[in-house]
């Protein structure tokens, strides 16, 4: 049986006898002519002729073979391919196909001049990029051959390397990606010192026995220049000395015990390694190109598994999952796997990294410049009002983050319908996802006064979900479920006072930023015991007397307090005053 291949770009004939070629054909290759042209006929056709051979695909099974798929451009720019044998380049308009990469003279010319299949290639290497000029250099290689290419900056390089590793391996499950500037810190194959340096030469002297001072005057000769040392060493015997005697002389002479500023080599540890395939601590643009889809592949799979295995978990995304399981889906995402979950146990190892995912973005969910404006609504405004200026700022976020905010308030509203089970209604999710969400990444500076504002964004957003998101027009349904008497009372408003009996050292790592520490003695005001375990309230007094976390609300372990009455907090109060 004959092997089948696929045409990924189409042909114009340029001289009788050659065979057009239309984008989606499928080829059977009778007689190869040479390494460029080949001999061949059209399935299912009579036509005949000879065609480039790089424009052909082995057809294999599960390849797409739609034209409209195959012709699709994913990115385009220009860039310079070395010549075979020699040192210059050639400028090239370059193309990059799903399954190829094809380059043309100009931008306008619609046959390219040269493709290379995917199918096949072995590496992507970024080569050692040029200290004077700005440039990123960087090496396909295949099984049988290589291509140099060049780009006019480190940026556009980057983006090719990015670019062509994410179609490659689609295709080539073998293509890996090198960099060879982060290698070459680790080969060892450093210059050696002038100490060093000196120390060998001067043993390979003694060996053939040389006076010790010339040794040292053939160095500073050449390190010093030739004036400088004659009139140094002017006054400096001729006579030989041994070694021990030449190192005191040495020591003396402020002239030899000048040190020469050597720059700081940039090493591994100066310079972060690229990584085209993280997708842990990348702005949220990045981690959709990279997956080529309308939201990150770690939002949608892990959203589909919660909803499926997670909405009647007791304490759902309050509980952390396995430390160690976390951070191998972590590794496995950032090394570019797509990780469906399939054979997870534990919900709340997913319901983990994904919160994981999101405390490691560089950027608030709101952004830096509508966020001030969402803390300022929440003080102006209130009840039906609040909603409408809610709907207004969401509207002008950018559509990938509005979008997320849709997916997680809708998943939010899900699991709080399953709130006598899961011990997780629309407050205490808010309380977990408002800071993970919105706060400003790096931001210390009143983190604890607009941490319970960012609680009550997500809240609102949960709570009126269709009508802020465009779901339904404003009505009774959407805006009757807010209620900010409902917030005080869930979370806000006091239930009794307790004092601490133990120091708080139950610390769940997961959720470090939703506790409160505390030692014995500090008095506790409770707001939800929904949940027999993990009590939720604020500090009201310390025993030593520092104020600085005084009202900070979050969860502490019901065991480490016990109640106690009105007459004796004002007891205490008073002891402490």
């Amino acid at each position: 049986m004959s092997i089948e291949f696929l045409v990924l770009h189409s042909y114009k004939p340029k001289k009788k006898g050659e065979l057009a070629l239309q984008i989606g054909d499928k080829i059977v290759i009778t007689k190869e002519e040479n390494k460029q042209m080949c001999f061949g006929k059209i399935v299912d056709g009579e036509q005949s002729g000879s065609f480039p051979r790089s424009f052909l695909e082995q057809l294999r099974e599960g390849t797409e073979t739609d034209p409209k798929t195959l012709s699709k451009i994913i990115y385009q720019d220009f860039l310079y391919k070395k010549k075979e044998n020699k040192n210059s380049y050639n400028k090239f308009y370059c193309k990059l196909f799903p399954r190829s990469l094809a380059l043309f003279k100009n931008k306008k010319q619609s046959v390219p001049i040269e493709v290379i299949l995917f199918q096949g290639m072995v590496s992507i290497q970024k080569s050692k990029t040029h200290k004077k000029k700005k440039i990123s250099n960087f090496i396909l290689k295949s099984e049988t051959k290589l291509w140099h290419f060049r780009a006019k900056t480190e940026k556009k390089g980057k983006d090719w390397i990015e670019k062509i590793l994410l179609q490659a391996q689609k295709i080539s499950n073998e293509c890996k990606f090198i960099d060879q500037n982060a290698n070459e810190n680790g080969n060892g194959n450093q210059r050696m010192s002038r100490k060093a340096l000196f120390k060998t030469k001067s043993n390979g002297y003694q060996n053939q026995k040389k006076k010790p001072s010339r040794l040292r005057r053939s160095l500073s000769l050449n390190r010093f220049g030739k004036t400088k040392v004659k009139s140094k060493l002017s006054s400096i015997s001729s006579v030989d000395l041994n070694m021990n005697q030449e190192e005191k002389l040495v020591k003396k002479s402020s002239f030899f015990s000048r040190k020469k500023k050597i720059k700081k080599q940039n090493t591994k540890k100066n310079k972060k390694c690229y990584n085209p395939t993280k997708r842990f601590g990348v702005p949220l643009t990045d981690v959709a190109e990279r997956d080529q889809t309308e939201i990150p592949k770690i939002i949608e799979n892990s959203i589909k598994f919660i909803e499926k295995f997670g909405l009647h978990e007791t304490g759902i995304f309050r509980l952390s999952g396995q430390k160690s399981d976390i951070d191998r889906y972590k590794q496995e995402f950032d090394s570019g796997k797509d990780i469906t979950f399939e054979n997870e146990m534990n919900v709340h190892n997913v319901s983990g990294i994904l919160k994981q995912w999101f405390r490691e973005l560089p950027e608030s969910m709101l952004t830096k410049e509508l966020y001030p404006q969402f803390i300022q609504i929440q003080a102006n405004y209130e009840g039906k009002q609040l909603v409408e200026q809610h709907k207004l700022l969401v509207d002008q976020l950018p559509k990938l983050n509005k979008r997320i905010f849709e997916i997680i308030s809708e998943l939010m509203h899900k699991i709080a319908k399953f709130e006598k089970e899961t011990k997780m209604g629309i407050q205490n999710l808010a309380l977990l996802f408002g800071p993970t969400l919105c706060s400003l990444r790096g931001e210390k500076s009143n983190s604890v006064i607009n941490m319970s504002v960012e609680c009550q964004i997500v809240s609102i957003m949960s709570k009126n979900h269709d009508y802020i998101f465009g779901k339904a027009k404003y009505g009774i349904h959407l805006i009757d479920r807010f209620d900010e008497k409902d917030d005080d009372d869930t979370y806000s408003k006091e239930i009794f006072k307790a004092i601490a009996v133990d120091n708080n050292i139950q610390v769940d790592k997961e959720n470090v930023d939703e506790q409160i520490f505390f030692n014995v003695g500090d008095l506790i005001s409770v707001t939800n015991t929904d949940d027999n375990e993990w009590w939720y309230g604020k500090m009201i007094c310390r025993e030593d007397g520092n104020k600085n976390i005084i009202d900070q609300y979050g969860y502490f372990h019901a065991s480490l307090v016990e109640k106690i009455g009105e007459e004796e907090y004002l007891t205490l109060i008073e002891q402490e005053n």
